[in-house]
């Protein structure tokens, strides 16, 4: 990521300063291109400098006729079932002021465009609805594979020791950053760029969508095994046709993101704090080289010499909100006993102080050294209130609650 922020964000961060603690008004950012795309494929040569960038589901794959999915290929880290795919980053910095707090960018909408061609022996069709694991498993078993398929929007890990994106020509000092002469793959074929979603059961955590399909190999699961499993992409791309539809040879896309999905939001919030923003589309179009059989969607890229309407997209509705106390989980304006509940029920946590995006101890040490602080007094740890052990707090909720019934029972 470049770290130079331009005359916009200098801008915001001046404002911020001269009106402490009052929220900018709300504001739409636009994109009209991204800073960095790339084609996640193992095979693709400077991938980075691509006109286009195709996305298709790996053909190579056998169903097991007895237990009734794929047979998991042992290393497909390096061909995985989403085999190619295409990731378009933006340097948010360049709009919006990074290094906030996450949870102080309060996101209205957040959509993105993108256009691609289809080439092929078969017509592609318009699906603006999920695809399971299951249908696709079947059509592969009964050797009747269609071309009604989603294009699906998914956030964006990163492997390998990356942390971010580079979106300058210059060295960074620091952690490795992708940037667009880096290949999304290891020296050796591994990919270090993988499609996820947010995790159903772990809130912060997510979930490599790499080998849905057939399970394997999963760069986020414990002893990188999966099972497989069909995800939520946190968008479909949709048209305005009807859903069968031919679609047209040149087709645009919108992408509007879901964020009430898991782990949408909280990564979204994440990445403007950093500075970038970052998707990848993915699709299973299954197919040969170039659309040899099948359908073959390839995507227009910032590199192409194509009108600005078919360039990739973003647009975010947003507003920035006054700093939160440290340690008020629920954003209620003090650190007191519901924050601590909350923490407990798994979050998720706003205004934290370690550990961002997870629900851990340090959390709950961050909120204990913070107990009874308030907006006027988080600049200090403690705020003179006592530290309360668990079991006072289950004591003190329970007199809350009853307090509560009391005054009510009172006014009726």
């Amino acid at each position: 990521m470049n770290r130079l922020q331009t005359s916009a964000s200098v801008f915001a961060g001046v404002l911020w300063a001269v009106m402490p603690g009052m929220p900018l008004c709300a504001a739409t950012a636009t994109w009209p291109t991204p800073d960095l795309d790339t084609w996640v494929y193992k095979e693709a040569n400077q991938p980075g400098s691509r006109t286009e960038a195709p996305s298709w589901f790996n053909t190579n794959l056998v169903v097991d006729p007895i237990t009734g999915q794929f047979h998991p290929q042992p290393g497909n880290d390096t061909d995985p079932a989403r085999l190619g795919s295409v990731l378009f980053a933006f340097n948010s910095a360049s709009r919006i002021m990074p290094g906030l707090a996450p949870s102080r960018y309060q996101i209205t909408s957040a959509t993105m465009t993108a256009s691609c061609i289809f080439y092929g022996q078969q017509p592609a069709l318009y699906e603006n609805q999920p695809v399971t694991n299951e249908h696709v498993v079947a059509e592969f078993a009964n050797n009747n594979v269609t071309w009604q398929k989603p294009v699906e929007l998914y956030g964006v890990g990163l492997a390998g020791g990356y942390t971010g994106y580079e979106f300058g020509q210059g060295f960074t000092v620091g952690p490795p950053l992708l940037d667009e002469i880096t290949h999304p793959y290891y020296v050796g074929g591994h990919y270090n760029v993988l499609p996820i979603v947010g995790s159903s059961s772990i809130p912060g955590a997510y979930v490599d969508v790499s080998n849905s399909v057939t399970g394997g190999f999963s760069a986020t699961e414990p002893g990188n095994v999966t099972v497989p499993f069909t995800p939520t992409p946190w968008a479909i791309g949709t048209a305005n046709l009807p859903r069968g539809d031919p679609l047209p040879t040149i087709s645009t896309f919108t992408f509007t993101i879901d964020l009430d999905a898991a782990g949408a939001k909280l990564y979204l919030q994440q990445s403007l704090a950093n500075g970038a923003v970052a998707f990848i589309v993915s699709s299973l179009h299954a197919t040969t080289d170039y659309g040899g059989s099948g359908v073959y969607p390839s995507w227009y890229t910032k590199e192409s010499n194509v009108p600005a309407a078919l360039m990739p997209q973003l647009v975010i509705d947003y507003q920035i909100l006054p700093a939160g106390v440290p340690g008020d989980y629920n954003g209620n304006g003090v650190v007191d006993a519901a924050d601590y509940v909350l923490w407990r029920n798994g979050g998720p946590l706003q205004n934290e102080v370690d550990d961002l995006g997870s629900v851990t101890a340090q959390d709950y040490n961050a909120w204990r050294a913070r107990f009874g602080n308030t907006a006027a007094a988080s600049a200090s740890l403690g705020g003179g209130a006592p530290i309360p052990e668990p079991a006072t707090i289950v004591v003190a909720l329970l007199w809350s609650t009853w307090s509560i019934a009391t005054a009510r029972n009172r006014r009726v």
